[in-house]
């Protein structure tokens, strides 16, 4: 599976990666920026984290676990003749997402897709987490600290923190008093 990512990813031949910790690749990099390079410029790596923001010509990835203050991250860029094997990623039956901080798309398709605010000790920290993208369009949908141009959905939950242009629902729509809704429309 790792060797078709990198496939994918680079568009190269199959060569095996280096399984990296982002977390140690980072601090090593805020340490020591000559020895980071040396030991991973130029190589294929395998690394886990959460995906911060998909965007046509590369991704960015935080590790994890992280709090919302996590800015730094790796970005993968991805080559113009790989780029619409990504547009499907934001595309998938179930979508779960908890914010830890600010995240950016441009589309959520699914049946079912729920974004919620991460819990946080200290409750004046959730405020940082927050989604901005331009269209989510499933079956059910529940929202909470999103910007969205666009939700078009069977049944639509706003949650608090929302700003909504446009929603588009068929059966139901439940909003938050803390969610502010510019245009709504049953179809």
């Amino acid at each position: 599976m790792e060797q078709a990512l990198s496939t994918l990813i680079s568009g190269l031949p199959e060569v095996p990666a280096e399984k990296v910790d982002l977390r140690r690749m980072l601090n090593l990099y805020e340490s020591n920026k000559l020895d980071a390079e040396e030991k991973y410029k130029g190589k294929l790596v395998s690394m886990q984290g959460s995906v911060k923001h998909i965007d046509d010509d590369y991704i960015e990835i935080i590790p994890n676990p992280s709090d919302q203050f996590q800015q730094s991250g790796a970005r993968c860029n991805v080559l113009a003749s790989e780029r619409s094997k990504i547009s499907g990623l934001a595309n998938a039956g179930h979508v779960e997402s908890e914010l830890g901080g600010r995240s950016n798309a441009r589309k959520i398709r699914g049946s079912r897709i729920a974004v919620k605010s991460r819990q946080l000790f200290f409750p004046w920290a959730r405020t940082g987490n927050h989604l901005n993208i331009e269209l989510i369009e499933g079956d059910d949908i529940s929202q909470e600290a999103t910007s969205a141009q666009i939700i078009r959905g069977r049944r639509v939950k706003v949650g608090d923190r929302c700003r909504i242009d446009t929603i588009e629902y068929g059966e139901s729509l439940e909003v938050s008093s803390k969610a502010t809704i510019q245009n709504q429309k049953k179809t």
